[in-house]
């Protein structure tokens, strides 16, 4: 899916539109569009869960390490600690930033109703020396 948005009434409404209504038409896709507030809640939803859960912690710093060889476990779980009082202070544009730094891809299959979120390698490491500065 990409990112869309249309406006009515001097008001956008932002979402995400599936890519294979382009070449293939609305048919095509089990899921036609989704509100961009649900996705991106979902997705910091899951990021506030990783954080809460010490196996989920554990598996992500692996991951990363795999990736990243730098990632640093303490970088991880400094960031994953600070997110909640962190992520609500932040304004509209300072909240697209962080996921975007964090964030490689979200993948959404409608007709699953599943969501798989790809992070950023180096995207922890990124967050955590932000917030050391």
């Amino acid at each position: 899916m990409s990112a869309a948005h249309t406006t009515k009434r001097e008001r956008t409404y932002r979402y995400y539109v599936c890519r294979t209504t382009r070449t293939d038409g609305w048919a095509a896709c089990p899921t036609k569009s989704v509100p961009a507030h649900e996705i991106e809640r979902l997705v910091v939803d899951q990021i506030r869960a990783i954080g809460k859960d010490e196996a989920l912690v554990a598996q992500v710093v692996a991951a990363a390490r795999a990736q990243a060889p730098t990632v640093e476990e303490t970088d991880l779980r400094r960031a994953l600690a600070l997110w909640d009082g962190v992520w609500d202070a932040l304004h509209a544009k300072e909240q697209a930033r962080v996921l975007t730094l964090l964030i490689e891809r979200v993948d959404y299959d409608g007709a699953a109703g599943t969501v798989e979120i790809t992070f950023r390698p180096t995207g922890i490491q990124a967050l955590a020396e932000e917030v050391e500065a």
